[in-house]
């Protein structure tokens, strides 16, 4: 088992989403974000994973554990090496993927171990190209998303016997007069694999190992002398769970993608949807009027200044800025536009309150001043210019709506290239 894993950090253009009751269950049952798609994760490799959604399957319990949180997406191909897995890369993998994996397994390693003038030969790898296959698979899903979270995986042990067995109940008289495997054999390619998860510092599931420190594993974890019972399968799960957990995957500690049931008020739930019109109505919101400003409570917001109620505009919906930014730690945030600019940029912000996004908005205006523009304009295009365009103290106010507090002008330490922390 590698020894070095590294903390995992989402890398989707939209963060994780969770859910907040309200207090008393009367008011607007309301998201601080609202997540439009699960993250997925990628189950890459040979027939192991192909068949690893059969009963008691390994991707089969990691569906079961990540239900409404994530999507575990099996790419599992009989018979396949890491040469010809090469050909697939950029079919599974698409370089222009919007929202690429946030986790991917890759397990490979059995095919490529078959042995020259054996019955398998045309599936056999060297070593060498075997290593370097696994470690361009690596490149290009770090290439792809440079925090996707990547779990080598190598292949399982071989029980000699078993696969003759399994030959000759097969094959019957045509059976091979050796086995196509060693366990010997495959054994330095798992090596060659957790020594590559090492150098390019990604977890490795070392099963070849785990597996053999268990007595009788032979026919306690192989069907076929290769192929996975329902307890090898376990140990797979378990294994590949235990690496996501001490990742920050873990699924625990992930939220539904939509609310939980217990959550939805009965008589109205609109109320706990109300998210879900909010945008699709907007074209249909009218242009609000200086007469009509106190008249529609429901749809405006007031707002006390100088002791006097002060109209608002519609609030903008907080996912149109948070969209821009992904949640990497406890109130804190990476910033997606510097890092499209440059990859290797790491802007991080920091929100002093969960409610509030006062620090996106300024970091906006300070380094993104045409998508600041382009998202104010939103919320001014849904009033009358007329009523607020000389006003110069309502168009201030119309900037701070977007955020729970009003937005300041910019200071000279907020003029600063670099975000707060």
């Amino acid at each position: 088992m590698s020894s070095r894993v590294r903390k995992f950090v989402p890398s989707r253009r939209e963060p994780y989403r969770g859910w907040r009751e309200s207090i008393d269950g009367g008011e607007e049952m309301r998201s601080t974000e609202i997540l439009g798609k699960r993250p997925r994760i990628v189950l890459f490799g040979d027939s192991i994973t192909e068949q690893s959604f059969s009963p008691g399957g390994w991707g089969a319990s990691l569906a079961e554990a990540y239900s409404r949180k994530a999507d575990i997406i099996v790419r599992g191909y009989g018979g396949y090496n890491t040469r010809w897995a090469m050909y697939l890369l950029g079919h599974i993998f698409p370089s222009d993927d919007p929202q690429p994996p946030v986790a991917a397994t890759i397990f490979f390693g059995a095919n490529d171990a078959a042995l020259l003038e054996r019955h398998s030969e045309r599936q056999h790898v060297p070593i060498e190209e075997y290593k370097d296959n696994l470690r361009q698979i690596v490149q290009h899903l770090k290439n792809l998303s440079p925090t996707m979270l990547v779990v080598l995986i190598t292949p399982p042990p071989v029980d000699e016997d078993g696969r003759m067995k399994f030959a000759l109940s097969k094959y019957g008289a045509k059976v091979m007069e050796l086995p196509e495997r060693t366990n010997k054999v495959t054994g330095l390619y798992a090596k060659e694999c957790v020594s590559l998860a090492s150098i390019l510092r990604v977890p490795c599931v070392d099963i070849w190992s785990q597996m053999q420190f268990t007595d009788g594993w032979q026919e306690k974890f192989l069907r076929d002398g290769l192929h996975l019972t329902e307890e090898g399968n376990g140990a797979v799960f378990r294994e590949v769970a235990r690496v996501f957990r001490e990742s920050g995957l873990s699924a625990d500690s992930m939220p539904y993608d939509f609310p939980h049931h217990s959550v939805i008020c009965g008589e109205k739930p609109e109320q706990t949807f109300k998210w879900s019109h909010v945008e699709s109505s907007k074209d249909d919101v009218r242009p609000c009027t200086r007469q009509d400003l106190t008249k529609s409570p429901s749809n405006l917001q007031e707002r006390r200044s100088n002791g006097e109620g002060v109209a608002r505009t519609p609030r903008t919906p907080r996912s149109k800025i948070l969209k821009h930014f992904t949640k990497i730690g406890q109130s804190k945030y990476a910033c997606e536009v510097c890092r499209r600019r440059d990859p290797t940029a790491e802007v991080i912000l920091t929100r002093s309150k969960d409610s509030s996004t006062n620090v996106f908005w300024r970091h906006l205006h300070r380094a993104h001043r045409k998508l600041y523009d382009e998202i104010k304009g939103t919320v001014m295009s849904q009033c009358s210019m007329d009523n607020f365009g000389s006003n110069p103290s309502m168009t201030k106010e119309m900037g701070g709506q977007i955020a729970d507090v009003e937005v300041a002008e910019p200071s000279p330490q907020a003029s600063q290239d670099q975000p707060d922390e």
